[in-house]
């Protein structure tokens, strides 16, 4: 069995504080965030310990990856911390917002020009709100690979074994 760690994903290690909004005193579960919620100005602050996402992976990060980030408004601070990473992914979902409801977040066109950076552009969306949304991107060429469309059909055992087969391009 594997091995989990409590930590928030940065563009720098240390201790940061990291903020749960509450709504009538009652913490809304899943928003915690590094960034402060422009919805909610009540809520409790708790220091975690922060690592960049290279870092944590090691060596691992040069391999080519799937990412699925869901981190409140604090992409900004995933991608600070992810070159090469990101370098090496070849599909990344991630959750996005067209309007800023976190303190300093990155929006949906900020996150497209940094991710096109690294050879990922977007392919599909969903709504999840009126101004906010899942993302998935892939990397450049990916699309037109003959096991792109049954490894999405069959994800997600078919997406890690194809995917990562892949050499990166």
């Amino acid at each position: 069995m594997g091995s989990s760690s409590n930590l928030a994903v940065a563009k720098q290690f240390g201790r940061l504080p990291f903020k749960v909004p509450t709504r009538d005193g009652v913490p809304m579960k899943g928003l915690g965030s590094l960034m402060s919620n422009h919805q909610s100005t009540d809520g409790d602050i708790v220091e975690v310990d922060a690592v960049r996402l290279d870092d944590f992976l090691g060596e691992a990060a040069d391999l080519p990856n799937i990412a699925w980030i869901d981190v409140e408004g604090a992409i900004g601070e995933v991608i600070a911390g992810a070159y090469r990473t990101l370098s090496a992914c070849k599909l990344a979902y991630i959750e996005l917002e067209t309007r800023r409801i976190w303190e300093n977040q990155l929006l949906d066109e900020d996150v497209f020009s940094a991710l096109e950076e690294f050879g990922l552009v977007p392919l599909l969306r969903d709504v999840q709100a009126p101004t906010q949304f899942n993302a998935l991107f892939a990397r450049l060429g990916a699309v037109s690979e003959p096991f792109f469309r049954d490894a999405v059909i069959r994800y997600p055992s078919a997406i890690r074994r194809d995917f990562l087969s892949l050499p990166s391009t």
